[in-house]
């Protein structure tokens, strides 16, 4: 099994809050200065640092299947691992 991991649901700062399903794909639409890239921005930040809030994003739910073999594995199998390495 190939390991994923993906945002369910993400709070926002005026309390309201979209939940997301395995393979949604999302895309943001709005007039400039809506704050899309603001938002995209701070979801990047919360991801990599999962510290506090921003001005956009309030919180972030994310969920994931596999386990650290399954990733191991996964990474062995499509980076080239076993060509440069012998186990």
């Amino acid at each position: 099994m190939a390991p994923k991991v993906w945002i369910s649901k993400i709070e926002f700062s005026d309390n309201s809050n979209i939940q997301f399903e395995r393979n949604d794909i999302v895309v943001f639409v709005g007039p400039n200065n809506s704050g899309k890239s603001a938002t995209l921005k701070e979801v990047n930040k919360f991801i990599i640092s999962r510290k506090g809030t921003g001005k956009v994003v309030k919180n972030i739910d994310m969920q994931k299947e596999g386990n650290e073999d399954d990733l191991v594995s996964f990474l062995k199998s499509n980076s080239g691992y076993n060509s440069y390495y012998k186990e």
